[in-house]
């Protein structure tokens, strides 16, 4: 760690070239996570479902305080959400502005909390992590929830130790509160939670040894022991379920193996691949060489914080055990209990929480290698981490954004695109066949179209979107007045539920007519079926 007089005298002359060159790649960075946002990759239910709730309290309607997996309503999602709808009308790209600003609002925070408790070396390296990560510009252009774990997470690593650094209460009580929020953000970020309390161990426990040893409040500390082992005694009694399945874990090397491999793609960015645009399965040899990078920049900075631990001052108040064994707690504990099925693709949201912590862990120990100006190897390293970062910016554009508009995507459908999202599409064109005043009914039967479709249906005051059950007996009333021509039925073109619905119109004595439209790689998307009275 480095004094604030000696965070003073950092001279950023020998590092111009290079720092040229980084601003470049972090300005690029910024440009993937606004590139195409609107379309790219396409809308899905899940962020679609927020957008809905959004503009349901806006319109008066009922608001579904729990999102269908039952997790409490994300508070700091839902409120920018309402805000945004309430100034303009529904738009993937609206839709996705809470999770872009979060992520830039992260990086802000992010160098300012780090350049407190460490330096400005520190806060440069994770701020500059933090942009560059595959995984986080990725989810920068994702409605999610998630998307905000980072943001509301990076408080609770920094500010303990910041607690730690200058002895105040205060800035712990603050992360107490901050993880809180984390909580209400996504459950998932209780694996957070090593990441506080390591420093307050680390700050009480010399000072409860030495109250031991001198027989001061020792019964105090009886009674402290004693209230910890019944609140552990209990919390083993209620999750001995868990603890089953993590004590399985922990001697399964074919899950550690598993574990590890899924954690280094999530590092390297094939996970997202793999979940959005579908150009990587995971065997081929740029996931392995995606593996080697991240391995490698993990080793260096892994040696780097060795060395530095060692010749650390013991006089000063560490800092060094609280971030690695609390991110060491935090890492086991993911594996031990939510296994390596909650880091492979599609799930790989819940591993969001892990990155704060590692970004510092690796910023703290990569900062010798590339910061002492006079060495000719130092210029080296640093070189060399530009070249892994370009490779991730590369990477990134060629298996993301330019694979998706060349493809349209070849993962789950919820992600196929064009120009403009095919699920937006199909409804722009549908209101265009009316007069713009008739009502017309739209019947979605899939999550992945009814939801994107009911958000975007918010523009036009007399579209209404419904499900499938409640089509039936529209159907019927339409066709006895003779408004069959108001009905829409929106599915994946060729799905199950689409050659289900046709099956029905048919049999019930429709003709049916299907409008498809397609993705970037002239695929169809999104089936439009309007039924027909037969004269």
């Amino acid at each position: 760690m480095h004094s604030r007089d000696e965070r003073a005298r950092f001279d950023g002359r020998p590092y111009l070239a290079a720092g040229c060159v980084l601003a470049l790649l972090l300005g690029t960075a910024v440009l993937f996570r606004i590139d195409g946002l609107g379309n790219v990759p396409g809308v899905n239910g899940d962020e679609a479902w927020m957008g809905v709730q959004a503009e349901s309290l806006l319109h008066g309607e009922s608001v579904q305080w729990r999102t269908p997996t039952g997790n409490l309503l994300n508070p700091f999602h839902f409120a920018p959400q309402v805000v945004l709808h309430a100034v303009g009308e529904p738009s993937i790209a609206r839709l996705r502005t809470t999770a872009l600003v979060s992520s830039l609002l992260a990086i802000g925070l992010n160098f300012w909390l780090a350049s407190r408790v460490f330096d400005l070396r520190v806060a440069i390296l994770s701020s500059a992590l933090l942009t560059l990560l595959p995984i986080n510009i990725a989810y920068a252009r994702f409605a999610w929830d998630a998307s905000q774990s980072v943001l509301f997470t990076l408080p609770v690593v920094y500010l303990p130790l910041l607690a730690l650094r200058e002895r105040r209460l205060k800035y712990w009580l603050l992360a107490a509160i901050c993880f809180v929020a984390a909580l209400l953000v996504h459950p998932t970020n209780i694996f957070v939670a090593p990441m506080l309390l390591a420093p307050v161990v680390v700050a009480v426990g010399p000072r409860a040894a030495a109250t031991w040893r001198h027989g001061e409040h020792r019964l105090r500390l009886v009674a402290l022991m004693g209230i910890v082992c019944v609140v552990t005694m209990v919390s083993a009694v209620l999750l001995r379920s868990w603890l089953q399945v993590a004590a399985g874990r922990m001697f399964d090397l074919a899950q550690w193996r598993a574990f590890s491999v899924l954690y280094l793609d999530f590092l390297s960015g094939t996970t997202i691949y793999r979940f959005v645009s579908g150009t990587s399965d995971g065997s081929d040899w740029a996931a392995a060489v995606g593996r080697l990078l991240v391995l490698g920049v993990l080793c260096a900075a892994g040696v780097g914080f060795a060395r530095q631990w060692k010749n650390r001052d013991s006089r000063k108040p560490s800092l060094w055990g609280p971030v690695l064994w609390g991110y060491a707690v935090s890492l086991l504990g993911f594996f031990l209990i939510a296994g390596p099925e909650a880091i492979q693709p599609h799930y790989e949201r819940y591993a969001m929480v892990l990155i704060p912590g590692l970004v510092v862990l690796v910023s703290v120990g990569l900062q010798g290698w590339l910061f002492p100006s006079g060495a000719r190897s130092a210029a080296v390293f640093r070189w060399s981490a530009l070249a892994v970062a370009a490779l991730w910016l590369t990477t990134f554009h060629l298996n993301y954004l330019s694979s998706i508009r060349a493809t349209g995507g070849e993962s789950h459908l919820a992600f196929r695109t064009a120009g403009v999202d095919p699920k937006e599409a199909a409804l722009r064109e549908i209101v265009a066949s009316g007069d713009g005043r008739s009502p017309i009914v739209i019947v979605a039967g899939q999550w992945w179209n009814y939801w994107p479709l009911k958000y975007l249906a918010y523009r036009y005051p007399h579209v209404e979107v419904i499900g499938l059950d409640q089509a039936e007996q529209l159907a019927a009333e339409l066709v006895a007045d003779d408004r069959s021509d108001r009905i829409w039925f929106v599915e994946f073109h060729g799905s199950p539920q689409q050659l289900a619905v046709q099956a029905q119109l048919r049999s019930s004595g429709f003709e049916v007519h299907e409008t498809t439209f397609n993705d970037y790689g002239g695929a169809p998307v999104v089936g439009v079926l309007q039924p027909r009275a037969v004269e």
